[in-house]
């Protein structure tokens, strides 16, 4: 059976029917129209269920029933970009669709096409697809614009996949997972609302000198970032071993996102050992700056209309060779009184930044001579499908006209998958997974097992 309807209740907060569209949400706009495809700063995920997939008119009629538990989904783009206000016509219904594959289809082949279909633009930017018998690598996937090709052999998995795909100026990754959680789990998310994000700053909130400024110089030499980009894109998707990841973190007292971007940085130093060799060069830059994304909604997610985000430097020690180390070097940089001193500022100033200076941020912070590339983590909550909780899920990133790829670290049921979205010039990502687990299995060694060891 599919999600039975929820009674009608009154959501919290104000409504408001038309909202101003933030100068982040316009920025993204903006470099759409740059980008090989405006689809390429489409973003979403893809959430796996097994069993028998509903019928689409289950499927829609189950949307149909929960939608006024997220009234973002509602809202649309005006024509002239500068607002975000109801649509009248809005049907949910006309949202949702499937896809009836081939019995060897690549899901991430199919999930990037999904991506890639345009969005209509007189109507709220978002879709919801409903595919079914694909095929999926035991042992991780990748995929490609061109061939949609799988790494290993695919077996029959016995399931189906759900996929939501949004335009970013629309919603961002936390915004998308708490739509998610509205349709599918126990969310129920207020009325898109202009002022959700203001807060009031106490001077001792206020972050390093350091935290306010653009990146300035350019981080350390990269070679993936020095390859002319195609314009087409790969996907990865790939699992770890969860036990080991869980270990290292109560070991070491950290969270287990701060160790994935140790495992991170070690897969880096591993990925492109020439660039690592050596002493650091005669400007004296080290590690390798990422773009971290910081979810600037107050506790329960607001309305997850547009964009709320601002960006945060970290440093992958990649110039290390001690997995510890490495391990320590990325908790100094991202203990929670940082993470908290930074969001709290910028919920102030980012409703009130200038286009130009909002504009001047973010492409700085796409420029690969600055920094390699994003990498964010989302939180998904328990959900059911048809009945069916869902039981592994993954994410799609965007990726913005110049970085060669973004990094998304997905925790759902206590699990963390690793998506990687690059160019097709990038050399080498098959190699990724591989790297990857070697990383984890060495921090893990290192920290859990010969903690006295070097």
């Amino acid at each position: 059976m599919v999600n039975p309807p929820s009674p009608d209740r009154t959501l919290p907060g104000r409504i408001n029917p038309v909202i101003p569209t933030g100068a982040v949400d316009r920025v993204v706009l903006e470099l759409a129209e740059r980008a090989a495809q405006r689809s390429y700063l489409h973003i979403g995920g893809v959430m796996l269920v097994k069993g028998t997939p509903p019928s689409l008119g289950e499927l829609r009629r189950s949307v149909a029933a929960r939608v006024h538990r997220a009234p973002v989904l509602g809202y649309r783009l005006s024509a002239d970009q500068r607002r975000w206000e109801p649509d009248a016509g809005f049907r949910p219904e006309d949202h949702v669709s499937q896809r009836r594959l081939s019995s060897d289809a690549d899901l991430l082949a199919e999930a990037l096409a999904v991506i890639d279909e345009p969005l209509p633009p007189d109507r709220p930017l978002w879709r919801l697809v409903l595919l079914h018998s694909f095929t999926l690598a035991d042992a991780g996937s990748t995929s490609d614009d061109e061939n949609g090709g799988g790494r290993g052999e695919s077996e029959a998995t016995g399931q189906y996949a759900v996929c939501y795909c949004a335009h970013h100026a629309f919603q961002d990754g936390m915004a998308i997972a708490a739509t998610l959680e509205a349709l599918f789990g126990s969310r129920v998310l207020p009325p898109p609302d202009r002022t959700e994000t203001r807060a009031a700053v106490r001077p001792w909130q206020w972050p390093a000198p350091s935290d306010l400024a653009l990146p300035v110089r350019p981080t350390a030499h990269w070679t993936p970032a020095g390859h002319s980009l195609t314009g087409r894109r790969r996907l990865l998707s790939f699992d770890m071993d969860q036990a080991a990841l869980r270990s290292i973190a109560r070991t070491a007292g950290v969270s287990r996102n701060q160790v994935c971007l140790a495992i991170l940085a070690a897969t880096l130093r591993e990925w492109t050992p020439a660039d690592w060799v050596g002493p650091p060069d005669r400007r004296g830059r080290k590690g390798l700056r990422v773009a971290m994304p910081v979810d600037l909604r107050a506790e329960g997610g607001g309305g997850c209309l547009g964009n709320q985000l601002v960006v945060l430097s970290v440093d992958l020690p990649c110039h290390l060779t001690s997995p510890r180390q490495m391990l320590q070097y990325v908790v100094a940089q991202t203990r929670p009184q940082r993470l908290l001193r930074h969001r709290a500022l910028y919920r102030v100033l980012a409703p009130r930044t200038p286009l130009a200076l909002t504009r001047a941020m973010y492409l700085r912070f796409g420029d690969p001579r600055y920094v390699a590339m994003p990498v964010t983590t989302v939180r998904l909550r328990q959900m059911l499908i048809n009945g069916t909780p869902v039981h592994r899920t993954f994410a799609i990133p965007p990726l913005t006209p110049r970085q060669p790829m973004m990094i998304a670290l997905l925790q759902h049921q206590g699990e963390i998958i690793c998506s990687v979205l690059a160019d097709t010039a990038v050399p080498g990502l098959d190699l990724l997974d591989d790297l990857w687990q070697k990383a984890l299995a060495r921090l893990h060694e290192a920290v859990c097992v010969s903690p006295d060891g070097q």
